[in-house]
């Protein structure tokens, strides 16, 4: 399922649920038209919003591997 069929919408950002911030702290997340494996900076251990059609969401761990994240819906 992509990002935006579960409902995440990058762009808005995403709560982290911080007890010490307005409505638990909302963070935007970095984001770009061009695939960021295609910049030189720096996106270890971050989430990445790429902006294209359809929204796609990256995540660069720290050996700066990168891989593209789905949401599975989960059967409660």
């Amino acid at each position: 399922m992509k990002p935006t069929e579960a409902g995440f919408d990058g762009v808005k950002g995403i709560n982290l649920n911080n007890p010490y911030m307005p409505d638990g702290g909302f963070y935007k997340l970095r984001r770009g038209s061009t695939p960021p494996w295609m910049t030189d900076a720096n996106y270890k251990n971050q989430l990445m919003w790429q902006q294209s059609t359809p929204p796609k969401l990256f995540y660069c761990n720290s050996d700066n591997q990168w891989f593209e994240l789905d949401f599975i819906p989960v059967k409660l």
